[in-house]
């Protein structure tokens, strides 16, 4: 009993940063960051009359954007933030620090919304990522509905940031850093009041129409350079469908190039972001165009198996591990994953197995790389890919574009189904 005592206090207990760790931390970000971009600030006259308690939103872009967001504002955001991130000791000790929200993505949350209430009550200011999870391509994704509904619901002034640049000086898939410019545009986003007139969709409609942001749309426009070594390495986490042969994962990057180990396809990542030839005709200059592309003919070509247990793809080594939200993962087994048109299957070398419909999964998503997580009957797996250039991307992008299918009743035919 006193052990569930102190856990229900912890739950209650309203997260704050660390004074002495931010009197220390910042002025060290202030060091750091601008010597790892060149970083522009944009500021409009608005933001002057804002005052706390607010919320600031931006496009998520960069492993660095929350430190980016916060820095040039004079108050302490709180960042509603994966609670994969508590789970490793070091990194989990400096977001408490700093007084994160964990949080599971695409996972409702009523802990988390009641510890943003208690922030606010006591004159905070939140940090929210609208879209719950990075880019891949550079190019603004939807945003998740309930957090349009959080924010039209507490009718706060909102300060929004476009983060420009940041993707193209360190892609999620990259491994290297490339130098330019990354701008940061802080505006008025919305008031109290007109939040009070609006509904949750029209505040989610707005919301990504003015922080929606292109980076390599706007490198070009402005005629930007983004200058580093080995740019196009690991870009096959985010590229997994060969635009020629159609090869699943056929992909091998090596310095500034790519090639198709099936048909021998190959190309170039420039410094603009953009894409070069260099065997046969380009097929997409931009990664934008080829991810949309390959979304939707991975899901055509899974839908048009004619049995729903024939495998589609297969990935290992890899580990399989189990736990619940912020808590530390326990390893399960090691072996190989399969996926067929209704079941994510992981089997080990003793023939060991275990199977998932994708009918059954939720909150799937990638974290960091090489990691694919989902809970399935309220427990967390995560599926730890070895392979350095294992694209998780993949792997989500089938499920959740199966369960997709399945929701609209577009998937073929099946005595499964």
């Amino acid at each position: 009993m006193p052990n569930i005592n102190k856990k229900q206090k912890q739950r209650h207990k309203t997260i704050t940063p660390s004074p002495f760790f931010i009197k220390v931390i910042k002025p060290f970000l202030h060091w750091l960051l601008p010597r790892l971009y060149t970083i522009k600030i944009i500021r409009s006259k608005e933001l002057a009359a804002i005052h706390p308690p607010y919320i600031i939103v931006g496009n998520h872009v960069n492993f660095w954007d929350p430190f980016l967001l916060g820095l040039y504002i004079k108050e302490i955001p709180q960042f509603v933030t994966s609670d994969n991130i508590f789970r490793t000791r070091l990194f989990g000790v400096i977001m408490k620090l700093f007084g994160s929200i964990p949080k599971s993505k695409f996972m409702s949350d009523a802990a988390t919304v009641a510890q943003i209430v208690r922030i606010i009550k006591g004159g905070g200011v939140i940090g929210i990522f609208p879209e719950g999870r990075r880019t891949w391509d550079g190019r603004s994704l939807e945003h998740v509905p309930q957090v349009s509904k959080l924010i039209q619901r507490l009718a706060l002034p909102v300060v929004g940031v476009r983060v420009k640049g940041a993707f193209l000086a360190r892609p999620r898939w990259a491994r290297k850093r490339s130098k330019g410019l990354v701008e940061l545009e802080y505006f008025s986003l919305f008031s109290g009041e007109e939040l009070k007139g609006l509904g949750w969709e029209e505040v989610k409609q707005l919301m990504e129409e003015q922080l929606f942001h292109d980076d390599i749309a706007w490198a070009r426009e402005k005629e930007l350079r983004f200058v580093g070594k080995r740019r196009a390495e690991y870009v096959e986490k985010l590229l997994y469908l060969c635009p020629s042969c159609e090869g699943v994962a056929t992909l091998v990057s090596h310095d500034n190039t790519v090639e198709c180990s099936s048909c021998g396809y190959a190309f170039t990542y420039e410094e603009t972001g953009e894409l070069g030839p260099v065997t046969g005709p380009l097929r997409f200059s931009e990664l934008g165009d080829w991810n949309e592309w390959q979304q939707k003919r991975l899901i055509e070509r899974i839908c048009e198996l004619s049995d729903g247990e024939q495998i589609f793809m297969e990935e290992g080594p890899a580990m399989l591990l189990t736990g619940y939200r912020a808590q530390r993962l326990k390893k399960l087994r090691t072996g190989r994953a399969l996926f067929s048109r209704d079941t994510l299957y992981f089997r080990t070398p003793l023939r060991e197995g275990f199977s998932f419909p994708v009918n059954e999964l939720e909150a799937v998503n990638v974290q960091d790389k090489e990691k694919l997580e989902f809970y399935h009957k309220g427990m967390l797996f995560r599926l730890n890919f070895v392979s350095s250039r294992a694209s998780a991307l993949l792997w989500y992008r089938a499920i959740t574009g199966v369960q997709e299918c399945l929701a609209s009743g577009n998937l073929l035919s099946s005595d499964k189904f």
